[in-house]
């Protein structure tokens, strides 16, 4: 499927308009930077309690928090997932400084979605970041929906070769898309298409759960949602930090700044 006035065989429907976009990636960071309510002081570490031990009975030079991911080692087990890309001087400055932050701590990054990249090439320069992380694990995204739109293999390759990347992110927020202007909202197939997809691309493809609240429940056994995913054939699943999990709730409450 693709948008109203939209060839399906001249490629890929970037999107009507690429300064939309970019506009939406602004905002983001405008909203974050302006709103005080959105949030703060809530990213769940508050919760958690460590229980002293005076007698450890461990030597902590023993102690290795390093772990394997996608073929390399990061010294923790800690990703900088999905922030942010587009057209701006101050996007490709985030995307840098969070890249050599990783590069410095090592730890991995994956970027914000790359479909725009596509819709305006200026945007291109956010997320050529190899340069910046020489050494980092780097993660290519789009969202899943983008394949029911014209996304196929041969634009996930090339999201991965500008970034040099180590393993493709395809995000899933259909809650998201539903309540933005403009969203990309038939989410039929999709995971028939993932995969066919997943055995196409040259790294590991993960799909990226983009949670539309906070207050998501666990304990829910065998869940249809699971077994779904189990069949698309990518070997892992994340599901997004604080940030991105309350995005629609920010999008549906807060005015278009």
């Amino acid at each position: 499927m693709s948008r109203p006035g939209h060839d399906p065989d001249s490629g890929p429907d970037t999107g009507t308009d690429p300064v939309g976009i970019n506009a939406r990636k602004h905002d983001h960071i405008r909203a974050f930077a302006l709103d005080p309510g959105i949030e703060r002081n809530a990213s769940g570490f508050d919760a958690i309690r460590l229980t002293h031990r005076a007698l450890p009975e461990l030597d902590r030079a023993g102690i290795d928090p390093s772990v394997g991911f996608l073929g390399k080692r990061l010294s923790f087990p800690l990703i900088i997932s999905s922030m942010t890309g587009g057209a701006g001087d101050d996007i490709a400055r985030i995307n840098r400084n969070l890249a050599e932050a990783a590069e410095a701590c090592g730890v991995a990054m994956a970027v914000g979605s790359q479909r725009v990249m596509l819709a305006d090439p200026a945007a291109r320069a956010s997320f050529d970041l190899r340069p910046f992380a020489p050494n980092a694990v780097l993660v290519s995204n789009v969202g899943a929906v983008q394949l029911n739109y014209g996304f196929g293999a041969d634009e996930c390759r090339a999201l991965i070769e500008l970034l040099d990347a180590d393993g493709l992110y395809l995000h899933l927020n259909p809650l998201q898309e539903v309540v933005q202007p403009d969203g990309d909202t038939d989410f039929s197939d999709l995971a028939a298409k993932l995969a066919a997809l997943v055995p196409q691309i040259p790294v590991p493809v993960l799909l990226k759960e983009r949670r539309h609240s906070q207050r998501h429940r666990h304990g829910q056994g065998d869940d249809p949602r699971r077994r779904s995913v189990r069949h698309c054939g990518p070997p892992a699943c994340s599901r997004a930090g604080i940030a991105p999990s309350s995005d629609s709730e920010n999008r549906a409450s807060a005015p278009r700044i």
